[in-house]
């Protein structure tokens, strides 16, 4: 049995506390952490810490620094025969549970999964990455601290959207006002029996856009519940003209009739959709949208398994362009500013 330990270090940025299993029996023993680890911060390098000799836990965050509705890839890397290990992100002054992450093995102790954190209330957020772990048969903990700042600049436009729709770290909520190019053509299947959706038949409507899945726990429900509240503050003629299709990318437990269910449950304006892996994968190549799923094969479709997607929910223009990509679960204020700006003048 490997001895009990428990190492609290503080860092510029957060606080990384360190456990292993420990006998109920022993009380826990407090030592500082080795000066190499002094500061380390794995929102900004990679985090290494040694339980003993023999097994040891690396975790790398990517891209750095690591930023709320951005797609991020988790590397962890393990000294001694690692089995089952997974990573759960919790955020202080958070108002929802946080997804833990499995991570797949990629080659001699290294194990890497991809998902996304949700934008939170806050501008800068404080988190926690808990690694939990088999290693050589006996179970470990170690949790990591990093720290996350909303406002990342806007892509290739450049551009924010009028009405307090703009980024930076004060708190105001970034809207990337994406470069005008040709519709998009996307179709799916939606309802029941099977039929036709397409993008195009909605031209003329600002349809915003999402992928997910219905048995997401947290970040799927919530952006659906936020474009309902936008489309509520808008008027009776303004939500007449604006759509919301949210793609679901588990189509093994997803039917086209679940999903189109699901979406209306939230709305009437709102449409579920699915299709065959290949009508999913030109969608999100499309959005530019990622997913993975962590089913393995055979496994049957009623199984609980995770989805990793991205969280952004995407404007699509009345002439069928993607216009911008608001991040997740973005305040009432800025959907509906963002709908607006694209949205044609109504009847008088």
């Amino acid at each position: 049995m490997l001895r009990s330990l428990v190492v609290v270090a503080a860092f510029v940025g957060g606080v990384a506390l360190f456990a292993a299993p420990r006998p109920r029996s022993a009380p826990p023993t407090t030592v500082s952490l080795p000066a190499a680890s002094t500061d380390c911060d794995v929102g900004h390098g990679a985090c290494r810490f040694a339980f003993d000799a023999h097994h040891a836990i690396t975790l790398t965050l990517s891209p750095r620094p690591v930023q709320p509705a951005k797609p991020l890839v988790v590397e962890a890397r393990f000294d001694g025969a690692a089995t089952n290990p997974r990573v759960t992100f919790t955020g202080a002054a958070m108002s929802m549970p946080v997804t833990t992450l499995p991570l797949a093995p990629r080659g001699q102790g290294a194990f890497v999964g991809r998902g996304a954190l949700p934008v939170c209330t806050e501008a800068t957020m404080s988190w926690t990455a808990r690694v939990d772990v088999d290693l050589d048969g006996e179970a470990h903990q170690a949790t990591f601290a990093f720290v996350t700042r909303r406002g990342a600049a806007p892509l290739d436009a450049g551009t924010s959207v009028d009405g307090g729709v703009d980024g930076g770290v004060d708190g105001s909520v970034d809207v990337e006002l994406l470069p005008a190019g040709a519709p998009v053509e996307v179709t799916l299947v939606s309802g029941a029996g099977d039929k036709p959706l397409s993008l195009s038949s909605m031209r003329g409507d600002v349809v915003l856009v999402a992928f997910g899945y219905t048995s997401c726990p947290d970040v799927c429900p919530t952006t659906l519940s936020s474009w309902t509240a936008a489309l509520n503050a808008l008027s009776p003629d303004e939500r007449a003209r604006v759509r919301g299709v949210f793609v679901s990318v588990d189509p093994d437990r997803d039917s086209p009739a679940h999903v189109a269910q699901y979406a209306a449950y939230f709305h009437p304006n709102l449409t579920g959709a699915t299709g065959t892996r290949a009508q999913i994968d030109a969608a999100a190549k499309a959005f530019g949208a990622f997913y993975e799923v962590h089913a393995q094969a055979g496994v049957d479709a009623g199984a609980d398994y995770l989805v990793d997607h991205a969280v952004f929910t995407w404007l699509v223009a009345p002439d069928g362009g993607i216009v911008a990509r608001l991040p997740h679960a973005a305040p009432v204020d800025v959907t509906v500013a963002a709908i607006r700006r694209f949205l044609p003048p109504g009847a008088p």
